[in-house]
């Protein structure tokens, strides 16, 4: 066989390989699911996304921070210090400063992505806690109740175990 023509089959064979049907699964029906849609979180949810979207917009800031410090001659620099709108204000001069050396255009690109980065990060925070101030909960009769009817969903399951050596052990897994 001439190398031209092995070259063939193997593509051929190789690509032949390569296509394949994708396994395909049904998709779970609500029962297996087991969701309720009546069912409201606990009262303890809203505090719990309020101090979420506190830590992460306090997350984001600290970058936004960190990165007006990093670069600190960058005319913008000093707009990212405040909080959540200051991204937002730092887009209207995103260029090279007067006293900055070595500004280069990666540098440029690289400080308003993480500005933008920034802004992103602490306005999905601010929202986070919005929207724990219109979180509808549950009450906590509604709560002990689901507790009530609830199966426990946790087991333990305990097996022997030998290793290669011929010890005896007792192996444990569980869910919980």
């Amino acid at each position: 066989m001439s190398r031209k023509v092995r070259v063939a089959v193997v593509a051929l064979v190789l690509g032949l390989a390569s296509v394949s049907t994708a396994a395909r699964a049904d998709e779970p029906t609500l029962a297996e699911v087991e969701h309720d849609p009546s069912v409201k979180p606990p009262p303890a949810s809203q505090s719990r996304l309020f101090l979420t979207g506190l830590i992460v917009t306090a997350g984001w800031y600290g970058g936004a921070v960190g990165t007006s410090y990093l670069w600190h001659n960058a005319p913008n620099a000093s707009d990212l210090r405040i909080p959540v709108v200051g991204p937002y204000m730092a887009f209207g001069d995103v260029g090279c400063g007067n006293r900055e050396r070595n500004c280069t255009t990666f540098f440029v690109v690289l400080r308003t992505g993480l500005t933008a980065l920034s802004a992103v990060g602490q306005t999905g925070g601010v929202l986070a806690m919005v929207e724990s101030l219109f979180l509808p909960t549950s009450s906590e009769a509604d709560t002990a109740r689901l507790r009530a009817t609830t199966r426990d969903v946790s087991s333990l399951h305990a097996y022997p175990l030998v290793t290669e050596d011929g010890s005896l052990g007792l192996g444990l897994s569980g869910s919980f």
